[in-house]
């Protein structure tokens, strides 16, 4: 279906100069492989003497028993199951259908298949416009109607409504925008079945959502935004968020401040307050220092800001350098947090309410077509803790490159004794057929080596990728040049982004469910 769309583009007689139509295609297909959580039980009388509700089996397993039942119940990794899900992406853009009016849409196809393609999220749901919007650009405004999103302070925000921006001068833009609020994330109604599966009180009712930000350059080298969002009930009995958020840049001299703050009104609590201060250059060095609180937010929809969440402070330091032929880089970090209180704990010891993270990651490039990478984290907080590591090995030549790359982590899991160890090798490449045409793989293979009786499903997995990517249509930025000036400017935009991509490769460990779409 993707081949005969693509065909019928390219088919297409050619409109006017002054119009035009461009479509990007991802077409991906993913391989993956999971061991899903069963129930399973034990005799009683095959535990060992301990308490009532948890037991320990001969070989190290925790159980859970119930006083007068005669099995004590656990979960266990069933048998391997995978998932071959499909996505199709398209972004559409036409211009040239009026003075400045332009129709923007960007969809997603779905399918899976597999022994258990539901282990892929929302693999059901075969459609989804991400957005679908028409726009009128002027020099002083720009309206918008349809299904859109933006980001902001408070992250993005989707909603199906209408925007309007106004640019009185070259350093204030105002905005305002309203619509049905849409799940963020999910594009989907906060009614959906899709937030019903995961919250057991939904909202009955969906959502109205209305906003304005201010966005201001006092100077060339300052900008300052703020933006006020509130939604309700759509027949207006019930807030369900009510937010505001300031964010701000400032550089002198070689120097430079930025900050950012969201408060909650409904709740009178700051979710976010943010200062990073990027210190002077010293040589190829630049260091920075950053200061932190958090809070999570929950909309007063649902039940789990019932539970009085604390927040955390958290002081950062970072700091990166190059080398003066820029063939070698080193960025490293540190943090450290502290909880809020909590108000639980025992009468004889207290919870702990600190916990750090430190990183870092270091590239060289060895020769013109060879690089490597080496990265390590670690994260270690109130009863949980994470380390893992990578380190890879990338050739570029022309069109085409490659690289391989072993990975390991080791978990200690929340509020329980043992650790778990995965170790993984992967292998990926790429090929920019031509400037509109490419195709990138990869595949990785991971080996749980031991639990030490942590209640955990086995990581013993194989993942694969492939992804070809195309585009067609004109392209509105295009300038009259030569064939041959044409020819290689795509070369070179093709060959940087090859460069990024493998530059860009990182450790790829598995999700617990899969890889997530997050995309909006």
């Amino acid at each position: 279906m993707v081949a005969l769309a693509v065909v019928a583009l390219a088919a297409m007689p050619r409109v006017m100069d002054a119009q035009g139509v461009r479509i990007r295609g991802v077409t991906s297909v993913r391989f993956l492989e999971l061991r899903p959580f069963i129930d399973d039980s034990v005799a009683v009388g095959t535990t060992l003497p301990g308490a009532i509700d948890y037991r320990q089996t001969a070989d190290g397993l925790v159980v859970r028993c119930v006083e007068g039942d005669a099995f004590c119940r656990f979960k266990r990794a069933g048998s391997t199951a995978n998932a071959l899900p499909l996505t199709q992406d398209l972004q559409m853009t036409a211009w040239g259908l009026g003075r400045g009016i332009s129709l923007h849409a960007d969809v997603r196809m779905r399918n899976a298949m597999g022994s258990q393609p539901a282990l892929w999220p929302r693999a059901e749901d075969a459609f989804d416009a991400l957005t679908a919007y028409v726009e009128l650009d002027r020099a002083q405004v720009t309206a918008r109607a349809g299904r859109q999103y933006a980001t902001s302070g408070l992250g993005f925000y989707n909603y199906d409504g209408a925007s309007l921006t106004y640019r009185p001068n070259r350093r204030v833009t105002l905005e305002g925008f309203g619509g049905w609020s849409l799940a963020q994330g999910l594009n989907e109604q906060v009614t959906t079945s899709e937030i019903g599966a995961v919250d057991e009180l939904p909202p009955d009712r969906n959502a109205l959502l209305v906003g304005a930000q201010v966005r201001l350059r006092p100077t060339d080298r300052s900008s300052l935004s703020a933006l006020y969002q509130r939604e309700v009930r759509d027949n207006r009995s019930a807030l369900y968020s009510e937010r505001i958020a300031v964010d701000g840049t400032w550089r002198f001299g070689r120097a430079g401040l930025e900050g950012s703050m969201q408060r909650d009104l409904s709740t009178n609590e700051f979710n976010e307050l943010r200062a990073r201060f990027r210190l002077p250059p010293i040589q190829q060095t630049v260091v920075s220092l950053e200061a932190r609180h958090f809070r999570p937010f929950f909309q007063l929809w649902t039940i789990w800001g019932a539970f009085a969440p604390v927040g955390f402070d958290e002081a950062r330091v970072q700091a990166s350098w190059r080398n003066t032929a820029q063939s070698l880089s080193v960025d490293v970090h540190g943090a450290k947090r502290r909880w809020e209180d909590t108000e639980a704990g025992l009468d004889f010891e207290a919870l702990r309410a600190d916990g750090w993270r430190v990183g870092g990651n270091v590239t060289w490039r060895v020769a013109t077509n060879w690089h490597t990478n080496a990265g390590y984290s670690a994260d270690v907080g109130f009863g949980a803790a994470r380390s893992e590591g990578d380190v890879g090995v990338h050739w570029e030549h022309g069109q085409l490159f490659l690289g391989a790359t072993a990975s390991a982590f080791q978990s200690i899991y929340e509020l329980r004794i043992g650790t778990g160890r995965v170790l993984g090798a992967g292998l990926d490449a790429g090929w920019q057929i031509s400037p509109d045409l490419r195709l990138v793989g990869d595949f990785s293979a991971y080996q749980q080596l031991a639990r030490n009786s942590a209640p955990s499903t086995d990581w013993t997995q194989r993942r694969a990728t492939a992804r070809f990517e195309w585009m067609v249509g004109s392209d509105p930025g295009a300038r009259t040049v030569s064939a041959a000036t044409r020819k290689a400017e795509a070369r070179a935009r093709g060959n940087a982004e090859l460069a990024r991509l493998a530059s860009a490769h990182s450790s790829r460990l598995p999700a617990s469910s899969g890889a997530p779409e997050i995309r909006p």
